[in-house]
């Protein structure tokens, strides 16, 4: 990863620190790549929470797809909230449907990612709400292949859905 050239990861960071840095309340959990970007870019770090997963696979499956990312945020978010000590839930007891819902929790993602996350986030007892005006642009840089165009996002997608739904994942 580039950091001087443009790509969707810089967009995201960039909509973040636009967005989100004059706000005292907002607390953002970025993925490792944004982390990065935001920590160069000066984001408040008391502010700021790495979520470590890695990039997807081609199916999302593996322990990069946003649904392992959503477990660790998840786990995160009720630590953060949790009441008192001896509260915080295993990261694999989150799919067990007996903790509370957490608040309403802003959604920072490429907008042909949202619908699927909004999605797979249920499955934690996140309530996600995609932000206003997430970004829409793919670039041929992108590490990923269907990160490079609307066809090859689409086309991942279909093959992803099986396997994702056959690991409960979505």
């Amino acid at each position: 990863m580039n950091p001087q050239r443009r790509s969707s990861i810089t967009d995201l960071a960039d909509f973040i620190i636009k967005n989100y840095t004059d706000e005292p309340q907002t607390v953002v959990l970025a993925q490792d790549f944004i982390y990065d970007s935001l920590c160069r870019h000066g984001f408040p770090k008391n502010r700021l929470l790495e979520v470590g997963t890695g990039q997807s696979s081609t199916t999302g499956t593996e322990s990069g797809g946003s649904y392992h990312m959503l477990r660790e945020a998840s786990a995160m978010l009720r630590e953060m909230e949790r009441d008192g000590a001896g509260t915080k839930p295993l990261i694999d007891d989150l799919t067990s449907g007996t903790w509370p819902p957490l608040p309403v929790v802003t959604l920072v993602a490429h907008a042909l990612h949202a619908p699927r996350v909004v999605k797979q986030g249920r499955l934690f007892g996140l309530e996600l709400t995609p932000a206003e005006g997430l970004l829409r642009r793919l670039y041929q840089n992108a590490a990923q292949w269907w990160c490079r165009s609307v066809p090859g996002w689409y086309l991942r997608e279909a093959i992803g859905f099986i396997p994702l739904r056959l690991a409960g994942q979505i």
